[in-house]
């Protein structure tokens, strides 16, 4: 009896670790799914504007004429990297380097990201949109 209650501890705890380590393991896919670009075929990937314009047209025809177009803040500054951290929509934190006063105009706001307000790549205010900045 003492055997067979060895065993089925050992099978339980074998059972519990293999159904805790599936479900970390179908979390982070599904984390790094989220986060994951398809693989583009460049060097320098964080640095070449090209390389998001060759599927990117649109985004790239709004971005070069708005604000961060014309001042040159690519790609990667807001999207971040493909590789590391790439986020489709990027978040305020990414904004904070340039925008520190706006962004404390978007927490006074209790809004949680520029979009709400402003259009993608042309980062025009959207009509109908309260102006939350004070300066």
């Amino acid at each position: 009896m003492r055997r067979f209650l060895k065993y089925l501890i050992l099978f339980i705890g074998l059972f519990l670790f293999v159904i805790s380590t599936s479900v970390l393991e179908a979390k982070a896919a599904k984390k790094s799914k989220a986060k994951k670009h398809p693989p583009v075929e460049t060097e320098m990937i964080t640095e070449d504007p090209l390389a998001c314009l060759s599927c990117h047209q649109k985004q790239a025809k709004e971005w070069e004429g708005s604000p961060h177009g014309l001042n040159q803040v690519r790609c990667f500054i807001c999207h971040g990297d493909l590789e590391k951290r790439f986020e489709p929509k990027p978040s305020p934190s990414n904004c904070v380097m340039c925008h520190a006063e706006k962004l404390e105009d978007l927490k006074k706001a209790k809004m949680k990201t520029c979009f709400q307000c402003h259009s993608g790549h042309t980062l025009e205010v959207k009509p109908g949109s309260k102006n939350i900045h004070t300066k």
